[in-house]
This record gives C-alpha cells, structure tokens and sequence, in this order.
C-alpha cells in the first residue's frame, strides 16, 4: 500500500505544478465562468465573439473583463484568472424577443456573484473560494 500512496502523491504534485507553473493551454479553458441571462444573451464565455458578431439581441451589452487579482489587489493565483461580466442598456432593439410588443419596454443588468478558487502563491495546497458579489452578468427587459 505505501507505493499507491507515493505514486498518488506524486500525480497530485505533478498534476498542481503541470496547472500552475506552465501549461500550454489557458487554465481558463478548462473553467467556465458562471455567465448566464435570462434572455439567453450569454451562456458561456466563449459565446463571446459569437455574440459580438450576432446582432439579434434584444439588449445592448457591454461586456467587462474582471480580473480578481486587482479586485483583491493581490499576487495571489486565481481560478479561472477572470471572467467576463455584462451590462446592459437602452431599449430593447427586437421586443418580441423580450417577450412582449405591447409595452414599451427597457433593458437591465442583472446582476450575481462569481465565485473564485483563490490559491495563496507561497502555499499551492491551500485553496479558498472567493465570492465577488454584484457583479453584471446578464440582461433582462421589463
């Protein structure tokens, strides 16, 4: 049994350092951050460019890029390192997506919490889940 507890040790250690230290890849490819509206505007961060593109929205949004490290003003390590947030304006430019045509209708920014793994730099094994609350995240008309 000592030899699976080494050998489990040692892919937790390899796995942490592998994430940290110097992946390829964006450790934010593998975390979604929590973006969702309710008038389907913004599911996931890589709707993004999408949205962007696509003007059939009811809303105007105005995407954000948050970044925990200056909202904590820290050197910590975050997961992901930041999300998108969305704010909304102006009139509704196609109210039947809204889901009405009687009524003159506006836009609104909804607003939530993200939430944050924060790894201290000096101690990789130590995590803690931050909340950022009141943070834009989507669109809905009244």
């Amino acid at each position: 049994m000592p030899p699976l507890k080494i050998l489990l040790l040692l892919s937790v250690t390899l796995m942490l350092t592998h994430m940290i230290a110097g992946s390829p890849w964006p450790i934010e490819d593998h975390v979604l951050p929590p973006l969702e509206s309710t008038n389907d505007t913004l599911r996931t961060r890589f709707d993004v460019v999408k949205r962007l593109v696509d003007s059939t929205r009811a809303c105007e949004e105005i995407f954000y890029k948050l970044d925990p490290r200056a909202y904590f003003n820290s050197n910590d390590i975050f997961v992901p390192r930041f999300v998108y947030s969305i704010q909304c304006a102006g009139t509704p430019n196609n109210p039947p997506s809204c889901g009405s045509t009687i009524a003159r209708m506006s836009c609104k920014t909804r607003m939530g919490k993200v939430e944050f793994m924060r790894i201290p730099r000096a101690q990789c094994f130590r995590r803690k889940r931050v909340v950022i609350s009141g943070v834009p995240v989507g669109c809905y008309c009244v």
